[in-house]
């Protein structure tokens, strides 16, 4: 194979005609920076677990690379590893992986899932960015630093797993979610952002520890703002949670919340309300059952 090793170090990679896949020799201790950058019709790596680090774009441009096997002695993934290669669909990050480079995965257009080891403690700017076919991530929990614009542009991504909480990324200003990942880890509520960011995350932390007393203290604090935006968000499942852990509602505040699910033609939330009214709280005549 069309391989240049100087000292371990693999230096760079002349791509051999009909070749699509590549076995990286035993006993390479690195991969040089951009060693295998443009090669356009390797399909399949496989690189031994002698490699101990990888330079910045190693593989950029590999447009038509589709699965890597990764050393499992190296510790970081370097600035732009992966950067343009399209047709790349998935990729095991290796267990001692402690940082994720700035644009490792940048316009990986069909990646669809990465697992992230809980190892990683550090994710750099724009990791994912423009990663459109990205479905699913787990973030590891002991996440020390993520950076900006992570999942920019990912289009199909609905959800990120962090903490055991399912965050829904779509409903989250693309500006605010490191703000949301920091304030999920800290939990520290007062952290600046827009309320519909901050709401949204706080249902979903509330949705996964409904039992949280930190959570629970703070949506009784800001109920009756959250209340409405959920009401007007049309969010049924946090609302059915929150009425139904019977720890927010009382005669004091249900009634208003009543007449704001009529006010924006709430019906399904209205009725919902009316029969937690009902059922826990009573009422005070038959009139008051069907009030409009």
């Amino acid at each position: 194979m069309g391989f240049k090793i100087t000292d371990g170090v693999l230096m760079s990679y002349i791509q051999e005609e009909g070749m699509t896949s590549v076995v990286i020799p035993d006993g390479v201790k690195r991969i040089a920076f951009g060693a295998f950058v443009g090669c356009a019709n390797i399909t399949s790596v496989v690189m031994p677990d002698s490699v101990t680090s990888i330079g910045d774009i190693a593989f950029g441009d590999c447009i038509d690379l589709e699965t890597i096997t990764l050393s499992q002695n190296i510790t970081e993934i370097p600035e732009l590893l992966f950067e343009g290669c399209s047709g790349l669909k998935s990729v095991m990050i290796p267990e001692r992986v402690t940082n994720i480079g700035n644009h490792a995965f940048d316009r990986c257009t069909s990646l669809t899932s990465v697992t992230i080891p809980e190892s990683v403690r550090v994710i750099g700017n724009y990791v994912f960015i423009g990663c459109k076919s990205l479905k699913s991530v787990a973030i590891p929990r002991q996440l020390k630093g993520i950076g900006h614009g992570i999942f920019d542009y990912c289009d199909e991504l609905k959800f990120v797993k962090y903490h055991d909480i399912m965050i829904p990324m779509d409903k989250i200003r693309p500006s605010e979610r490191g703000k949301v990942f920091a304030m999920i880890a800290t939990h520290d509520f007062t952290t600046k952002m827009k309320s519909d960011s901050r709401y949204t995350a706080i249902s979903s932390i509330f949705k996964s520890h409904p039992e949280d007393a930190e959570i629970i203290a703070y949506i009784k604090k800001n109920f009756t703002k959250m209340f409405r935006y959920l009401i007007d968000e049309n969010d049924i499942e946090t609302i059915e949670a929150i009425i139904y852990s019977e720890k927010f509602l009382t005669k004091r505040n249900i009634d208003k919340m009543i007449d704001y699910a009529i006010e924006k033609e709430r019906h399904e939330i209205y009725v919902m309300l009316l029969n937690y009214k009902a059922e826990k709280l009573g009422f005070k005549d038959i009139a008051d059952q069907f009030k409009l």
